[in-house]
């Protein structure tokens, strides 16, 4: 099977091919345009958005998500042989900070990321109307040794200077890499049907409990904590997403019986550490 791949450059991107290739799969990168013949997509594009919000960051932001997405469809749309599936990323900032969330909440944001997410959906799912299986994977904070978060923070960890964001209160719905990429699988070969997927461990953490998680895993002191407005003062606007953070459940996931291997921060946390040992 061919399967073609936006953002293949990113974290996830490159921990995907890297699995795919492993069980044989023939895995095509996509720039900015549409490879046609391929059977499925894998629709991962979209810059950070760990950057000051000004008009030009949230203006790419948008763009890198939801034209992109809206030219990738149009362009399978043009194309002679469709592919048969798209696997396209979201996020749980669809979602608002106050409540518990599964698949079935109305509770969504409508603040800036919660419009990008819900206009970066409608781009994707535009392809139903062609004929194709839409998966969409709403992404909570991605765990792993080789990029993301974890490897932002690691060197602090490792030298005792890890902190907690604010009070470290604010909830934090995660998944390992390891996890996600037997999603990414299972979707790929149909052992999950099409379906919006919250793509986040079982049990969601708070920030707090993941800053101790990682200085314990390294056997490392946790004193600092980094105050609200020192983030507000980098970040602008955009520190929002460091310091505030969704409550969310992967109910059709478990509805479809899918087993995690690291559930718990604890689990995610140690295997991944592990792993910065090899």
């Amino acid at each position: 099977m061919k399967i073609a791949i936006t953002g293949s450059n990113g974290f996830i991107g490159k921990s995907l091919i890297e699995e795919l290739e492993k069980k044989s799969y023939e895995c095509i990168a996509i720039p900015h345009k549409l490879i046609y013949n391929d059977d499925l997509i894998v629709n991962l594009a979209g810059t950070s958005i760990q950057k000051r919000w000004t008009r030009a960051n949230k203006f790419a932001i948008y763009q890198s998500r939801v034209h992109t997405t809206n030219k990738l469809v149009k362009a399978i749309a043009n194309s002679v042989k469709r592919p048969k599936k798209i696997i396209s990323a979201s996020a749980i900032g669809i979602y608002d900070k106050k409540n518990i969330h599964d698949e079935y909440s109305h509770n969504l944001s409508y603040n800036f990321l919660g419009k990008v997410t819900r206009d970066w959906e409608s781009a994707a799912l535009y392809a139903k109307n062609l004929g194709m299986e839409v998966y969409i994977l709403r992404l909570g904070i991605v765990l792993g040794h080789s990029g993301g978060m974890v490897l932002k923070l690691y060197k602090f960890f490792r030298l005792g200077l890890g902190a907690t964001i604010g009070n470290g209160n604010q909830p934090m719905s995660f998944i390992h890499i390891d996890d996600l990429l037997r999603i990414f699988s299972d979707c790929i070969e149909g052992k999950l049907p099409e379906n919006t997927y919250n793509v986040v461990s079982p049990k969601y953490t708070t920030n707090k409990d993941f800053s101790k998680a990682f200085a314990k895993a390294l056997y490392k002191p946790l004193f600092f904590s980094i105050p609200k407005f020192v983030l507000s003062l980098i970040y602008g606007k955009g520190a929002e997403v460091m310091y505030k953070g969704q409550r969310v459940i992967p109910t059709h996931l478990l509805e479809n019986n899918f087993t995690f291997k690291f559930p718990t921060i604890e689990e995610a946390i140690n295997d991944v550490v592990n792993k910065f040992r090899l």
